[in-house]
Protein backbone atom coordinates (compact mmCIF):
# COMPACT_ATOMS: atom_id res chain seq x y z
CA UNK A 1 0.00 0.00 0.00
CA UNK A 2 1.35 3.42 -0.82
CA UNK A 3 1.58 5.69 2.18
CA UNK A 4 1.06 9.39 1.91
CA UNK A 5 3.67 11.61 3.53
CA UNK A 6 2.15 15.06 3.88
CA UNK A 7 4.93 17.37 4.98
CA UNK A 8 4.99 21.14 5.23
CA UNK A 9 8.58 22.04 4.44
CA UNK A 10 8.89 25.05 6.71
CA UNK A 11 7.88 24.88 10.36
CA UNK A 12 7.93 28.66 10.73
CA UNK A 13 5.94 29.14 7.53
CA UNK A 14 3.32 26.64 8.66
CA UNK A 15 2.93 28.38 12.01
CA UNK A 16 2.66 31.73 10.29
CA UNK A 17 -0.14 30.37 8.10
CA UNK A 18 -1.92 29.09 11.18
CA UNK A 19 -1.61 32.43 12.93
CA UNK A 20 -2.55 34.87 10.21
CA UNK A 21 -5.31 32.85 8.59
CA UNK A 22 -5.72 30.86 5.39
CA UNK A 23 -6.28 27.14 5.28
CA UNK A 24 -6.17 25.29 8.58
CA UNK A 25 -4.09 22.11 8.04
CA UNK A 26 -6.42 20.28 10.40
CA UNK A 27 -9.42 21.10 8.24
CA UNK A 28 -10.29 21.53 4.60
CA UNK A 29 -12.18 24.69 5.46
CA UNK A 30 -10.68 28.18 5.40
CA UNK A 31 -9.88 29.74 8.76
CA UNK A 32 -12.58 32.22 9.72
CA UNK A 33 -11.21 33.42 13.04
CA UNK A 34 -8.30 35.71 13.74
CA UNK A 35 -6.77 33.97 16.74
CA UNK A 36 -3.10 34.63 17.27
CA UNK A 37 -0.72 31.90 18.38
CA UNK A 38 0.90 32.30 21.77
CA UNK A 39 4.41 31.28 22.69
CA UNK A 40 6.82 31.42 25.61
CA UNK A 41 10.09 33.20 25.58
CA UNK A 42 11.29 30.36 26.85
CA UNK A 43 30.45 15.75 18.05
CA UNK A 44 31.01 12.58 18.87
CA UNK A 45 32.51 10.15 16.35
CA UNK A 46 30.20 8.66 13.77
CA UNK A 47 30.32 5.78 11.38
CA UNK A 48 28.30 4.38 8.55
CA UNK A 49 25.71 2.03 10.03
CA UNK A 50 26.55 -0.62 7.47
CA UNK A 51 30.11 -0.88 8.81
CA UNK A 52 29.34 -0.47 12.49
CA UNK A 53 30.09 -3.42 14.75
CA UNK A 54 27.39 -3.84 17.36
CA UNK A 55 26.91 -6.27 20.21
CA UNK A 56 23.70 -8.05 20.96
CA UNK A 57 21.53 -11.08 20.68
CA UNK A 58 21.71 -13.25 17.58
CA UNK A 59 18.95 -12.80 15.03
CA UNK A 60 17.32 -16.11 15.95
CA UNK A 61 17.34 -15.37 19.69
CA UNK A 62 14.59 -17.49 21.17
CA UNK A 63 13.83 -15.05 23.94
CA UNK A 64 12.60 -12.41 21.53
CA UNK A 65 13.43 -9.70 24.04
CA UNK A 66 11.99 -6.27 23.26
CA UNK A 67 13.60 -3.17 21.84
CA UNK A 68 12.60 -0.99 24.78
CA UNK A 69 14.18 0.40 27.88
CA UNK A 70 13.70 1.21 31.47
CA UNK A 71 14.19 4.71 30.08
CA UNK A 72 15.75 3.95 26.76
CA UNK A 73 17.19 7.34 26.11
CA UNK A 74 20.86 7.20 25.91
CA UNK A 75 23.84 9.78 28.87
CA UNK A 76 27.44 9.99 29.44
CA UNK A 77 30.19 9.35 26.94
CA UNK A 78 32.89 6.85 27.88
CA UNK A 79 35.84 8.07 29.92
CA UNK A 80 37.84 10.85 28.40
CA UNK A 81 41.59 10.83 29.08
CA UNK A 82 41.31 14.52 29.82
CA UNK A 83 38.50 14.13 32.34
CA UNK A 84 38.87 16.98 34.85
CA UNK A 85 39.42 16.18 38.51
CA UNK A 86 37.32 17.34 41.40
CA UNK A 87 39.59 20.38 41.67
CA UNK A 88 38.27 21.67 38.36
CA UNK A 89 36.89 25.17 38.48
CA UNK A 90 33.15 25.30 37.91
CA UNK A 91 32.42 28.08 35.50
CA UNK A 92 29.00 29.73 35.68
CA UNK A 93 26.74 28.57 32.86
CA UNK A 94 25.28 30.81 30.23
CA UNK A 95 22.13 32.44 31.53
CA UNK A 96 19.21 30.04 31.47
CA UNK A 97 17.34 32.83 29.75
CA UNK A 98 19.92 32.97 26.97
CA UNK A 99 18.28 32.39 23.64
CA UNK A 100 19.53 31.61 20.21
CA UNK A 101 18.17 33.46 17.20
CA UNK A 102 14.41 33.59 17.50
CA UNK A 103 12.82 31.71 14.57
CA UNK A 104 10.06 33.19 12.50
CA UNK A 105 6.62 32.54 13.84
CA UNK A 106 4.43 33.50 16.77
CA UNK A 107 6.04 35.74 19.36
CA UNK A 108 3.15 36.72 21.59
CA UNK A 109 3.93 35.72 25.20
CA UNK A 110 1.89 32.83 26.51
CA UNK A 111 -0.66 33.31 29.21
CA UNK A 112 -0.09 31.77 32.64
CA UNK A 113 -0.39 28.05 33.18
CA UNK A 114 -3.65 26.93 34.86
CA UNK A 115 -1.76 24.83 37.41
CA UNK A 116 1.77 23.74 38.25
CA UNK A 117 3.14 21.39 35.63
CA UNK A 118 0.70 22.43 32.91
CA UNK A 119 2.20 23.17 29.53
CA UNK A 120 2.84 26.76 28.62
CA UNK A 121 1.25 28.46 25.68
CA UNK A 122 -1.75 26.18 25.19
CA UNK A 123 -4.90 26.66 27.21
CA UNK A 124 -7.57 23.93 27.03
CA UNK A 125 -11.16 24.86 26.33
CA UNK A 126 -13.69 24.42 29.11
CA UNK A 127 -15.14 21.25 27.59
CA UNK A 128 -11.79 19.53 26.92
CA UNK A 129 -10.05 17.25 29.43
CA UNK A 130 -7.52 19.22 31.45
CA UNK A 131 -4.22 18.17 32.95
CA UNK A 132 -4.66 16.46 36.32
CA UNK A 133 -3.78 18.88 39.13
CA UNK A 134 -0.70 18.60 41.30
CA UNK A 135 -1.85 18.22 44.91
CA UNK A 136 1.43 19.39 46.48
CA UNK A 137 2.94 21.76 43.91
CA UNK A 138 5.80 22.69 46.21
CA UNK A 139 7.21 19.18 45.61
CA UNK A 140 8.96 19.36 42.27
CA UNK A 141 7.25 22.53 41.11
CA UNK A 142 10.53 24.40 40.75
CA UNK A 143 12.45 21.49 39.20
CA UNK A 144 9.76 21.07 36.54
CA UNK A 145 9.09 24.74 35.91
CA UNK A 146 8.78 24.72 32.14
CA UNK A 147 9.63 28.41 31.88
CA UNK A 148 13.32 27.78 32.56
CA UNK A 149 16.22 25.43 31.96
CA UNK A 150 17.98 24.48 35.18
CA UNK A 151 21.66 23.60 35.44
CA UNK A 152 22.78 20.50 37.37
CA UNK A 153 26.42 20.45 38.48
CA UNK A 154 27.76 16.99 39.30
CA UNK A 155 31.21 16.70 40.86
CA UNK A 156 32.93 13.31 41.09
CA UNK A 157 36.28 12.30 42.50
CA UNK A 158 38.55 10.73 39.91
CA UNK A 159 37.95 7.32 41.49
CA UNK A 160 34.15 7.59 41.47
CA UNK A 161 34.03 8.92 37.91
CA UNK A 162 36.27 6.08 36.75
CA UNK A 163 33.86 3.60 38.36
CA UNK A 164 30.89 5.23 36.65
CA UNK A 165 32.48 5.22 33.21
CA UNK A 166 34.02 1.75 33.43
CA UNK A 167 31.61 0.16 30.97
CA UNK A 168 33.18 -3.30 31.33
CA UNK A 169 31.01 -3.94 34.40
CA UNK A 170 27.88 -2.31 33.03
CA UNK A 171 26.54 -5.12 30.81
CA UNK A 172 26.70 -8.85 31.55
CA UNK A 173 27.43 -11.48 28.88
CA UNK A 174 23.68 -12.25 28.90
CA UNK A 175 23.05 -8.55 28.13
CA UNK A 176 21.60 -7.71 31.53
CA UNK A 177 22.29 -4.11 32.58
CA UNK A 178 23.75 -3.67 36.06
CA UNK A 179 21.36 -1.22 37.74
CA UNK A 180 23.15 -1.33 41.12
CA UNK A 181 26.24 0.52 39.92
CA UNK A 182 25.70 3.70 41.91
CA UNK A 183 28.67 5.94 42.51
CA UNK A 184 28.96 8.93 44.79
CA UNK A 185 28.93 12.54 43.63
CA UNK A 186 28.19 16.03 44.89
CA UNK A 187 25.34 17.98 43.33
CA UNK A 188 24.63 21.67 43.07
CA UNK A 189 21.46 23.03 41.51
CA UNK A 190 20.34 26.62 42.15
CA UNK A 191 20.96 27.26 45.86
CA UNK A 192 20.85 23.57 46.81
CA UNK A 193 24.14 21.83 47.59
CA UNK A 194 24.12 18.11 48.33
CA UNK A 195 27.58 16.78 49.18
CA UNK A 196 26.72 13.11 48.63
CA UNK A 197 24.18 11.64 46.20
CA UNK A 198 24.01 8.40 44.21
CA UNK A 199 24.45 8.47 40.43
CA UNK A 200 24.18 5.64 37.92
CA UNK A 201 23.60 5.10 34.25
CA UNK A 202 20.03 4.13 33.42
CA UNK A 203 18.56 2.34 30.46
CA UNK A 204 18.21 -1.14 29.05
CA UNK A 205 18.30 -1.48 25.26
CA UNK A 206 19.95 1.95 25.05
CA UNK A 207 22.84 0.50 27.07
CA UNK A 208 23.23 -3.17 26.10
CA UNK A 209 22.75 -2.20 22.46
CA UNK A 210 25.67 0.21 22.82
CA UNK A 211 28.25 -1.63 24.96
CA UNK A 212 30.29 -4.74 24.18
CA UNK A 213 30.06 -7.02 27.25
CA UNK A 214 33.29 -7.73 29.13
CA UNK A 215 35.41 -5.29 27.13
CA UNK A 216 33.21 -2.28 27.85
CA UNK A 217 33.79 -0.89 24.38
CA UNK A 218 31.21 1.73 23.45
CA UNK A 219 29.75 1.14 20.01
CA UNK A 220 29.19 3.87 17.48
CA UNK A 221 25.70 3.26 16.13
CA UNK A 222 24.46 5.77 13.59
CA UNK A 223 20.86 4.74 13.05
CA UNK A 224 18.76 5.93 10.08
CA UNK A 225 15.53 5.22 11.99
CA UNK A 226 16.51 7.78 14.61
CA UNK A 227 17.49 10.54 12.24
CA UNK A 228 21.02 9.34 11.44
CA UNK A 229 22.43 10.22 14.86
CA UNK A 230 24.76 8.12 17.00
CA UNK A 231 22.26 6.72 19.50
CA UNK A 232 25.10 5.44 21.70
CA UNK A 233 26.93 8.72 22.18
CA UNK A 234 25.53 9.45 25.63
CA UNK A 235 23.77 7.47 28.38
CA UNK A 236 20.97 8.61 30.67
CA UNK A 237 21.48 9.16 34.39
CA UNK A 238 19.49 8.49 37.52
CA UNK A 239 20.13 10.76 40.51
CA UNK A 240 19.31 9.27 43.92
CA UNK A 241 19.40 12.22 46.31
CA UNK A 242 18.87 10.28 49.54
CA UNK A 243 21.00 7.21 48.79
CA UNK A 244 23.66 8.22 51.32
CA UNK A 245 21.66 10.78 53.32
CA UNK A 246 18.07 9.89 54.19
CA UNK A 247 17.05 13.52 54.50
CA UNK A 248 18.54 14.79 51.22
CA UNK A 249 16.00 16.33 48.84
CA UNK A 250 15.89 18.64 45.84
CA UNK A 251 12.65 20.61 45.79
CA UNK A 252 11.09 17.84 47.89
CA UNK A 253 12.15 15.09 45.45
CA UNK A 254 14.10 11.96 46.39
CA UNK A 255 15.12 10.96 42.85
CA UNK A 256 15.39 12.50 39.41
CA UNK A 257 15.90 11.00 35.96
CA UNK A 258 18.14 12.78 33.46
CA UNK A 259 17.32 11.33 30.06
CA UNK A 260 19.94 11.86 27.37
CA UNK A 261 17.49 11.80 24.43
CA UNK A 262 20.24 10.31 22.24
CA UNK A 263 17.73 8.54 19.99
CA UNK A 264 15.66 11.70 19.52
CA UNK A 265 17.25 14.17 17.10
CA UNK A 266 14.56 16.76 17.92
CA UNK A 267 15.05 16.53 21.72
CA UNK A 268 11.31 17.23 22.05
CA UNK A 269 9.49 13.91 21.65
CA UNK A 270 9.30 12.84 25.28
CA UNK A 271 8.29 16.29 26.51
CA UNK A 272 5.57 16.53 23.86
CA UNK A 273 4.29 13.02 24.59
CA UNK A 274 3.88 13.54 28.34
CA UNK A 275 2.25 16.93 27.78
CA UNK A 276 -0.33 15.41 25.42
CA UNK A 277 -1.24 12.69 27.91
CA UNK A 278 -1.78 15.37 30.56
CA UNK A 279 -3.80 17.48 28.10
CA UNK A 280 -6.21 14.55 27.84
CA UNK A 281 -6.57 14.19 31.60
CA UNK A 282 -4.13 11.27 31.97
CA UNK A 283 -1.78 11.36 34.95
CA UNK A 284 1.79 11.47 33.62
CA UNK A 285 5.24 12.54 34.83
CA UNK A 286 6.41 16.13 34.56
CA UNK A 287 9.47 16.98 32.50
CA UNK A 288 11.71 19.97 31.84
CA UNK A 289 14.90 20.33 29.86
CA UNK A 290 18.12 20.69 31.84
CA UNK A 291 21.79 21.50 31.37
CA UNK A 292 24.16 18.96 32.93
CA UNK A 293 27.72 19.78 33.98
CA UNK A 294 30.27 17.17 35.05
CA UNK A 295 33.31 18.33 36.98
CA UNK A 296 32.87 21.84 35.68
CA UNK A 297 32.40 21.04 32.00
CA UNK A 298 29.11 21.31 30.13
CA UNK A 299 28.06 17.76 29.35
CA UNK A 300 24.97 18.52 27.29
CA UNK A 301 21.20 18.99 27.25
CA UNK A 302 19.14 16.37 29.07
CA UNK A 303 15.48 15.81 29.94
CA UNK A 304 14.77 16.05 33.67
CA UNK A 305 11.90 13.56 34.08
CA UNK A 306 9.91 13.04 37.27
CA UNK A 307 10.40 9.74 39.08
CA UNK A 308 7.17 7.75 39.47
CA UNK A 309 7.30 6.77 43.14
CA UNK A 310 5.57 7.44 46.43
CA UNK A 311 6.23 11.19 46.16
CA UNK A 312 4.56 11.14 42.75
CA UNK A 313 1.44 9.31 43.96
CA UNK A 314 1.13 11.52 47.05
CA UNK A 315 1.14 14.55 44.75
CA UNK A 316 -1.52 13.22 42.40
CA UNK A 317 -3.80 11.54 44.95
CA UNK A 318 -4.04 13.87 47.97
CA UNK A 319 -6.57 11.69 49.79
CA UNK A 320 -5.15 8.30 48.88
CA UNK A 321 -1.54 8.73 47.85
CA UNK A 322 -0.17 5.87 49.93
CA UNK A 323 -1.56 3.04 47.80
CA UNK A 324 0.26 0.33 45.89
CA UNK A 325 2.30 1.34 42.84
CA UNK A 326 3.34 -1.39 40.39
CA UNK A 327 5.85 -1.13 37.55
CA UNK A 328 5.52 -3.04 34.29
CA UNK A 329 3.27 -5.88 35.35
CA UNK A 330 0.19 -6.63 33.29
CA UNK A 331 -2.84 -8.40 34.81
CA UNK A 332 -2.95 -11.83 33.23
CA UNK A 333 -3.75 -15.35 34.40
CA UNK A 334 -0.09 -16.38 34.75
CA UNK A 335 0.85 -13.60 37.22
CA UNK A 336 1.95 -14.96 40.60
CA UNK A 337 2.04 -13.35 44.00
CA UNK A 338 5.84 -13.24 43.92
CA UNK A 339 5.81 -11.50 40.54
CA UNK A 340 3.39 -8.89 41.84
CA UNK A 341 5.59 -8.35 44.88
CA UNK A 342 8.64 -7.89 42.66
CA UNK A 343 6.78 -5.22 40.66
CA UNK A 344 5.68 -3.31 43.77
CA UNK A 345 7.38 0.09 44.09
CA UNK A 346 5.65 1.44 47.21
CA UNK A 347 4.68 -0.24 50.49
CA UNK A 348 7.40 -2.77 49.70
CA UNK A 349 8.86 -3.16 53.17
CA UNK A 350 8.49 -6.84 54.17
CA UNK A 351 6.04 -6.08 56.96
CA UNK A 352 3.83 -3.98 54.65
CA UNK A 353 3.72 -6.03 51.46
CA UNK A 354 0.18 -6.90 50.40
CA UNK A 355 -0.46 -7.43 46.69
CA UNK A 356 -3.93 -8.90 47.06
CA UNK A 357 -5.33 -5.88 45.18
CA UNK A 358 -3.40 -6.72 42.03
CA UNK A 359 -4.21 -10.41 42.32
CA UNK A 360 -7.89 -9.47 42.49
CA UNK A 361 -7.46 -7.45 39.29
CA UNK A 362 -5.78 -10.48 37.70
CA UNK A 363 -8.70 -12.69 38.75
CA UNK A 364 -11.19 -10.19 37.35
CA UNK A 365 -9.42 -10.29 33.98
CA UNK A 366 -9.70 -14.08 34.01
CA UNK A 367 -13.39 -13.89 34.92
CA UNK A 368 -14.06 -11.27 32.24
CA UNK A 369 -12.33 -13.46 29.67
CA UNK A 370 -14.44 -16.47 30.62
CA UNK A 371 -17.64 -14.38 30.48
CA UNK A 372 -16.57 -12.50 27.33
CA UNK A 373 -17.69 -9.38 29.15
CA UNK A 374 -16.02 -6.37 30.79
CA UNK A 375 -18.55 -6.44 33.63
CA UNK A 376 -16.17 -8.00 36.24
CA UNK A 377 -13.74 -5.12 35.65
CA UNK A 378 -16.11 -2.19 35.96
CA UNK A 379 -15.26 -1.44 39.58
CA UNK A 380 -11.50 -1.83 39.12
CA UNK A 381 -10.76 0.03 35.89
CA UNK A 382 -11.76 3.46 34.58
CA UNK A 383 -12.78 2.66 31.00
CA UNK A 384 -13.13 6.32 29.99
CA UNK A 385 -9.58 7.07 31.14
CA UNK A 386 -8.24 3.97 29.39
CA UNK A 387 -10.06 4.96 26.17
CA UNK A 388 -8.29 8.34 26.27
CA UNK A 389 -4.97 6.76 27.22
CA UNK A 390 -5.00 4.47 24.19
CA UNK A 391 -6.08 7.28 21.84
CA UNK A 392 -3.04 9.32 22.91
CA UNK A 393 -0.77 6.27 22.79
CA UNK A 394 -1.85 5.52 19.23
CA UNK A 395 -1.79 9.19 18.21
CA UNK A 396 1.89 9.56 19.11
CA UNK A 397 2.85 6.16 17.62
CA UNK A 398 4.22 4.85 20.91
CA UNK A 399 5.59 1.59 19.56
CA UNK A 400 7.31 0.63 22.83
CA UNK A 401 4.44 0.82 25.30
CA UNK A 402 1.47 -1.19 26.58
CA UNK A 403 0.49 -2.56 23.16
CA UNK A 404 3.83 -4.22 22.39
CA UNK A 405 3.90 -7.86 23.60
CA UNK A 406 6.93 -10.14 23.27
CA UNK A 407 7.75 -13.61 24.67
CA UNK A 408 9.40 -13.46 28.08
CA UNK A 409 10.06 -16.51 30.26
CA UNK A 410 7.19 -18.48 28.81
CA UNK A 411 4.64 -15.66 28.79
CA UNK A 412 4.00 -12.45 26.89
CA UNK A 413 5.21 -9.18 28.41
CA UNK A 414 4.80 -5.48 27.71
CA UNK A 415 6.43 -2.54 29.46
CA UNK A 416 6.91 1.21 30.02
CA UNK A 417 3.91 1.82 32.27
CA UNK A 418 2.86 1.82 35.93
CA UNK A 419 -0.38 0.87 37.66
CA UNK A 420 -1.46 2.81 40.75
CA UNK A 421 -4.24 1.46 42.96
CA UNK A 422 -6.22 4.48 44.12
CA UNK A 423 -8.01 3.52 47.33
CA UNK A 424 -10.40 6.47 47.06
CA UNK A 425 -11.90 5.32 43.75
CA UNK A 426 -10.92 1.64 44.27
CA UNK A 427 -9.60 1.66 40.70
CA UNK A 428 -6.26 0.99 39.08
CA UNK A 429 -4.85 3.99 37.22
CA UNK A 430 -2.55 3.44 34.23
CA UNK A 431 0.44 5.83 34.03
CA UNK A 432 2.65 6.14 30.92
CA UNK A 433 6.43 5.91 31.14
CA UNK A 434 9.45 6.20 28.84
CA UNK A 435 8.11 7.99 25.77
CA UNK A 436 11.32 8.30 23.78
CA UNK A 437 10.10 5.77 21.18
CA UNK A 438 7.30 8.00 19.88
CA UNK A 439 6.40 10.26 16.94
CA UNK A 440 8.01 8.20 14.17
CA UNK A 441 6.13 7.76 10.91
CA UNK A 442 5.40 5.17 9.65
CA UNK A 443 5.12 3.58 13.07
CA UNK A 444 7.89 1.02 13.57
CA UNK A 445 6.71 -2.58 14.05
CA UNK A 446 2.96 -1.85 13.60
CA UNK A 447 0.56 -1.28 10.73
CA UNK A 448 0.23 2.32 9.54
CA UNK A 449 -2.81 3.76 7.76
CA UNK A 450 -4.65 0.43 8.13
CA UNK A 451 -2.04 -1.65 6.30
CA UNK A 452 1.36 -3.23 6.87
CA UNK A 453 4.30 -1.06 5.86
CA UNK A 454 7.27 -3.00 4.51
CA UNK A 455 8.60 -5.11 7.43
CA UNK A 456 6.26 -3.45 9.95
CA UNK A 457 3.46 -6.01 9.91
CA UNK A 458 2.16 -6.31 13.50
CA UNK A 459 -1.61 -5.56 13.46
CA UNK A 460 -2.56 -2.26 15.12
CA UNK A 461 -5.33 -1.39 17.59
CA UNK A 462 -8.28 -1.68 15.19
CA UNK A 463 -7.16 -4.85 13.39
CA UNK A 464 -8.84 -8.17 14.19
CA UNK A 465 -5.90 -10.55 14.02
CA UNK A 466 -6.23 -13.72 11.99
CA UNK A 467 -3.86 -15.61 14.28
CA UNK A 468 -2.07 -15.25 17.58
CA UNK A 469 1.21 -16.45 16.12
CA UNK A 470 4.19 -14.18 16.67
CA UNK A 471 5.18 -11.71 13.99
CA UNK A 472 8.92 -11.54 13.36
CA UNK A 473 10.08 -8.06 12.48
CA UNK A 474 12.96 -5.63 12.84
CA UNK A 475 13.14 -1.88 13.13
CA UNK A 476 16.63 -0.44 13.62
CA UNK A 477 20.27 -0.71 12.61
CA UNK A 478 21.02 -3.48 15.10
CA UNK A 479 18.97 -5.78 12.90
CA UNK A 480 17.57 -7.99 15.66
CA UNK A 481 14.53 -10.09 14.82
CA UNK A 482 11.86 -9.17 17.36
CA UNK A 483 9.00 -11.60 17.97
CA UNK A 484 5.80 -9.65 18.62
CA UNK A 485 2.35 -11.02 19.54
CA UNK A 486 -0.73 -9.23 18.12
CA UNK A 487 -2.17 -6.97 20.82
CA UNK A 488 -5.71 -8.38 20.60
CA UNK A 489 -4.33 -11.76 21.68
CA UNK A 490 -3.92 -10.30 25.16
CA UNK A 491 -7.12 -11.04 27.14
CA UNK A 492 -7.34 -7.64 28.87
CA UNK A 493 -6.71 -5.61 25.72
CA UNK A 494 -9.21 -7.67 23.76
CA UNK A 495 -11.92 -7.09 26.39
CA UNK A 496 -10.94 -3.45 26.69
CA UNK A 497 -11.17 -2.87 22.95
CA UNK A 498 -14.66 -4.39 22.82
CA UNK A 499 -15.71 -2.08 25.65
CA UNK A 500 -14.19 1.24 24.56
CA UNK A 501 -13.56 1.20 20.81
CA UNK A 502 -16.91 2.67 19.79
CA UNK A 503 -16.28 5.80 21.85
CA UNK A 504 -12.70 6.37 20.67
CA UNK A 505 -13.42 8.03 17.31
CA UNK A 506 -15.10 10.94 19.09
CA UNK A 507 -12.19 11.16 21.52
CA UNK A 508 -9.70 11.11 18.65
CA UNK A 509 -11.53 13.85 16.76
CA UNK A 510 -11.68 16.01 19.89
CA UNK A 511 -7.98 15.40 20.45
CA UNK A 512 -7.02 16.29 16.86
CA UNK A 513 -9.13 19.43 16.97
CA UNK A 514 -7.77 20.48 20.36
CA UNK A 515 -4.48 19.57 22.08
CA UNK A 516 -3.17 17.61 19.07
CA UNK A 517 -4.01 20.22 16.45
CA UNK A 518 -1.24 21.75 14.41
CA UNK A 519 -2.01 25.06 16.10
CA UNK A 520 -1.57 23.71 19.64
CA UNK A 521 1.37 21.42 18.94
CA UNK A 522 3.05 24.08 16.81
CA UNK A 523 2.87 26.59 19.64
CA UNK A 524 4.46 24.13 22.05
CA UNK A 525 7.24 23.15 19.68
CA UNK A 526 8.01 26.76 18.84
CA UNK A 527 8.20 27.77 22.51
CA UNK A 528 10.37 24.80 23.47
CA UNK A 529 12.60 25.15 20.42
CA UNK A 530 13.28 28.75 21.34
CA UNK A 531 13.86 27.81 24.96
CA UNK A 532 16.49 25.11 24.34
CA UNK A 533 18.22 26.58 21.27
CA UNK A 534 21.21 28.00 23.16
CA UNK A 535 21.70 24.80 25.17
CA UNK A 536 21.63 22.88 21.87
CA UNK A 537 24.13 25.27 20.32
CA UNK A 538 26.47 24.70 23.28
CA UNK A 539 26.05 20.90 23.36
CA UNK A 540 29.30 19.27 22.16
CA UNK A 541 27.50 16.22 20.73
CA UNK A 542 24.66 17.91 18.84
CA UNK A 543 24.75 19.40 15.36
CA UNK A 544 22.43 22.38 15.74
CA UNK A 545 21.48 22.46 12.05
CA UNK A 546 20.59 18.75 12.15
CA UNK A 547 18.55 19.37 15.31
CA UNK A 548 16.66 22.29 13.73
CA UNK A 549 15.77 20.11 10.74
CA UNK A 550 14.56 17.32 13.06
CA UNK A 551 12.18 19.74 14.79
CA UNK A 552 10.84 20.80 11.39
CA UNK A 553 10.25 17.17 10.41
CA UNK A 554 8.50 16.37 13.69
CA UNK A 555 6.02 19.17 13.07
CA UNK A 556 5.70 18.31 9.37
CA UNK A 557 4.59 14.76 10.18
CA UNK A 558 1.58 15.88 12.24
CA UNK A 559 -0.89 15.48 9.33
CA UNK A 560 0.36 11.90 8.92
CA UNK A 561 -0.19 11.17 12.62
CA UNK A 562 -3.67 12.69 12.39
CA UNK A 563 -4.64 10.61 9.36
CA UNK A 564 -3.29 7.40 10.85
CA UNK A 565 -5.18 7.96 14.12
CA UNK A 566 -8.43 8.87 12.38
CA UNK A 567 -8.29 5.78 10.17
CA UNK A 568 -7.48 3.58 13.15
CA UNK A 569 -10.47 4.80 15.14
CA UNK A 570 -12.93 4.84 12.21
CA UNK A 571 -13.72 1.14 12.18
CA UNK A 572 -12.48 -2.35 12.91
CA UNK A 573 -10.89 -4.25 10.02
CA UNK A 574 -9.85 -7.85 9.42
CA UNK A 575 -6.19 -8.74 9.09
Amino acid sequence: MAHRFTRITSFATALTLLVVGGCDPDSNEPRTDDRRAETDEPDGSTADASTTTVPGRPADDATGNPPGDDTSASANSPPNPSTPTTDATVEPPPSDDARGPVPEGPTTPATGSPHPGADAGVQPSQDEPTSPPIANPEIGNDVFDDQQIKSYYLTFTDEEYAKLTDLSTLVSPSLEVNTDRYVEAALRVDDVDLPSIGVRFKGDYSIWGCVVPRTGERVVRVDPLFGDVDVCQRFSLKLDFDRYDDGARVNGLKKLNLHAMSADPSKLRERLGYSLFRDMGIIAPRMAHARVYINGEYHGLFAAVEQIDGRFTANRFPNSGDGNLYKQIWPAAHVTSSEAEAALKTNDEPELIDVSDFLELRDSVVAATEMASAEPLTTQLDFDALARYIVVDRAINNYDGILLFWPNEGHDSNHNFYWYHDAESARFILIPWDLDKTFWFPEPLFWTNNAPYEEYDVPNWNVISSTCDYHTTTFDALGFQWRIRPMDCDPLLKILREEIYDRQLAIAEEFIAGPYSQQSVGEKLEAWRTQISQAIEDDPLVDSAHWANAVELLFADLPNFHENLHLMMSGMIEE
